[in-house]
């Protein structure tokens, strides 16, 4: 886009600058866990360009420079393998101004109290109780429906993929599922949105769904029980998907770093 930039007083000018689109689909979720596997590499060597590049005519200084260039930006670690686990969509809450709250209470304790109580407090009126509940609601179907894109970008990415974890929150609320490939609707890339078809839409509602209609808070004893089944399915997930891994490199003194988590929950050795 080319806009026109008056310098007040100087002159009149045209420069090309970027104005971003205020309808555009964002296709990076706000967090995703990658598991890797990489290995630890020698630092280069003359020799190591010598054997490597033999009868090739290189200019082995320059080869050297660009080799140790290539160490010194990865830490000395070759990554041979990567994938995506999670994929994870971040909402504000909705605003706790809305509660009245009796003198002195912070507002940090309403919330609590609400979620807490089988009653509504008589410090909080019902109504207004009910409408932030159902904003929240609102707030959590929104990063579910992101995550639905998200997860339909990763699989075209990783066409081997077949499962991955969907989280959705909505600042310390959140609900997560297993995504499998197969539940995922089409989407019409263009527009960002979802294919129209009583099949897809079929999909959709099936993947909302999917994340139930109970939400966890973070900090409580519930929450932390979800977050370690997430952890089991995040290990288990690597140990299903990769059966085989790509062939390793025997140069430059490749050595395996040990994928520990993946060994100490499943004994895999």
């Amino acid at each position: 886009m080319v806009c026109a930039v008056v310098n007040e007083g100087v002159s009149f000018s045209f420069d090309t600058c970027t104005v971003s689109d205020s309808d555009a689909k964002d296709s990076r979720p706000d967090i995703s866990v990658i598991h890797i596997v990489g290995g630890t590499m020698q630092k280069p060597t003359i020799e190591d360009v010598r054997e490597r590049y033999r009868k090739k005519g290189v200019d082995e200084k320059s080869q050297l420079n660009h080799l140790l260039s290539q160490y010194i930006a990865r830490a000395g670690i070759k990554i041979v393998h990567r994938c995506v686990v999670l994929i994870g969509e971040f909402k504000r809450a909705p605003a706790r101004a809305e509660f009245k709250r009796a003198p002195g209470q912070a507002e940090a304790d309403v919330v609590t109290n609400i979620l807490n109580a089988e009653e509504v407090p008589d410090d909080v009126d019902a109504l207004t109780a009910g409408d932030w509940e159902a904003k929240l609601q609102v707030l959590l179907k929104e990063a579910i429906e992101d995550t639905m894109r998200y997860c339909a970008i990763h699989f075209i990415i990783y066409p081997s993929a077949s499962e991955v974890i969907a989280l959705a929150s909505a600042g310390p609320f959140w609900q997560w599922a297993t995504i499998r490939r197969e539940q995922v609707p089409l989407f019409e890339w263009l527009s960002g949105l979802t294919v129209e078809s009583e099949e897809n839409e079929e999909l959709r509602n099936n993947f909302n769904a999917s994340f139930g209609h109970d939400y966890y808070v973070l900090t409580t004893a519930e929450s932390d029980d979800q977050i370690n089944k997430m952890r089991n399915v995040m290990f288990k997930l690597i140990n299903n998907s990769h059966q085989e891994y790509p062939t390793f490199p025997t140069d430059f003194g490749f050595t395996l770093i040990p994928d520990k988590p993946k060994a100490q929950y499943f004994s895999v050795q």
